[in-house]
């Protein structure tokens, strides 16, 4: 009964030291497949960075996009809310570089123009394309 109980203690050994081998390389197999990821990083410069600026006053509102340079075509809307109600202007134009637009917050005819007061919640959207690639900026003044 001693000797069978001496094998059966080394079986049990036997058996643990099989699992432990086979857990080591199962945790080496995921090491080396961690391993495998690639990260990539760069540095990109500030003056490069595609941005949108804003600034408004009573009366207009003028907005600069940055740093366009991959993209060729720019579309844009701008909303708020007034006095008036909601309100909304939207546009589109080619691009050659950075794109500046001086708009304004109210309507205008011939006779002159009706400026919007009170106006709160102005955002305005950006979408700057160029063919598959297409970049959306947004600005809440």
């Amino acid at each position: 009964m001693f000797r069978n109980n001496q094998i059966i203690e080394k079986i049990e050994w036997l058996l643990l030291l099989i699992f432990l081998i086979f857990g080591l390389l199962r945790f080496q197999t995921s090491i080396g497949e961690m391993s495998s990821i690639v990260t990539i990083s760069y540095n990109v410069k500030a003056e490069e960075v595609t941005s949108l600026e804003a600034s408004k006053n009573d009366k207009t509102i003028i907005f600069t996009v940055y740093n366009v340079k991959e993209f060729n075509k720019i579309k844009y809307e701008l909303t708020y809310d007034s006095n008036q109600g909601k309100q909304g202007i939207l546009g589109e134009s080619d691009l050659s570089g950075d794109f500046t637009r001086e708009t304004i917050l109210g309507t205008c005819s011939e006779g002159g123009c009706i400026y919007h007061t009170n106006i709160v919640n102005l955002k305005i959207v950006t979408i700057l394309k160029n063919n598959n690639l297409e970049k959306i900026l947004t600005k809440i003044l």
